[in-house]
C-alpha cells in the first residue's frame, strides 16, 4: 500500500459538475495526512456536498486494461510457443 500524501489539494469548479459528488470530495479531503487545501468556488463545494448520488464515470480505463491484458497474454503465448521474446 502506498503511503498517504502529506498534503492533498482538491480543486473545485462548477464547470466540472459531473465530478461534484460528495464521495469524491470526501476522498480528496481524506487523502491529506497533515494539510488539505480546497481551491475553487464555494458554490462548487456546496453543490458537491449536497450531491450524494454517485455517477458512472466512463474513463475508458476498463477497456484499456482489457486491451493490455490481451496484449500480455499474446506475448506470453508467443513466448511459450517458440521460446523467443520477439
Amino acid at each position: 500500500m502506498q503511503p498517504l500524501p502529506t498534503v492533498a489539494e482538491t480543486p473545485l469548479a462548477t464547470q466540472q459538475y459531473l465530478l461534484l459528488q460528495r464521495n469524491l470530495i470526501y476522498t480528496g479531503i481524506t487523502r491529506g495526512k497533515k494539510l488539505v487545501v480546497v481551491v475553487g468556488q464555494r458554490k462548487a463545494l456546496a453543490m458537491a456536498v449536497r450531491n450524494n448520488r454517485t455517477e458512472n464515470r466512463f474513463s475508458g480505463l476498463l477497456a484499456r486494461l482489457k486491451g493490455l491484458r490481451q496484449s500480455v497474454q499474446q506475448v506470453v503465448l508467443h513466448t511459450k510457443v517458440d521460446g523467443s521474446c520477439n
